[in-house]
């Protein structure tokens, strides 16, 4: 299975090369080119725009520093929503906004596509180990559409309900990260 992923800091970088490590097919994309060396060079593949990367993936992942940045990414001029095929699951393991992926969601629905709200939980070397925890919030369906995917690199992944759900549990969870 090929697998979209989009931002390649500390964390999203770790986890995306943990996902190569169990054998994933990786297309990957990062404001900064630079942030993909080391994914390249472990066989993933470049693409020039988010929405390059949903129209190769049936799962595209985001690991973004924030909502602005979400939001860029899926609607913004080159964003996902611009590549969406039906069937499509975006899970964004950002600490985003649970109302900004509520309508990400609606939005991504209009092109047949599933949105799931998946942030992680733990240090960037827990990401690369695969010792993560994954808050979801989804459709029953779309949520067990990606657990095998976010279980690569996440020893456990929770569904808290529905879009938004995973960022109201994190939110609470881990108050010094509220906006």
């Amino acid at each position: 299975m090929t697998i979209g992923f989009i931002g390649l800091g500390k964390m999203g970088g770790n986890i995306a090369l943990r996902l190569i490590d169990q054998g994933y097919q990786l297309v990957v994309s990062d404001i900064a080119k630079g942030a993909g060396e080391p994914h390249l060079a472990a066989g993933a593949t470049w693409a020039d725009s988010p929405a390059e990367v949903a129209q190769a993936c049936d799962i595209v992942l985001l690991s973004l520093p924030g909502p602005a940045q979400v939001e860029a990414v899926v609607l913004g001029a080159g964003g996902i929503l611009g590549g969406a095929a039906p069937g499509m699951t975006v899970a964004d393991l950002s600490t985003s906004s649970p109302e900004l992926s509520q309508r990400l969601a609606a939005r991504l629905s209009e092109a047949g596509a599933r949105f799931v709200d998946a942030p992680v939980s733990g240090s960037i070397d827990q990401g690369r180990q695969g010792l993560l925890t994954v808050l979801a919030g989804g459709e029953d369906s779309d949520v067990e559409n990606v657990r095998p995917v976010l279980e690569s690199f996440a020893r456990e992944v929770i569904h808290l309900g529905p879009v938004g759900a995973g960022l109201v549990g994190k939110l609470a969870n881990q108050p010094e990260v509220r906006r």
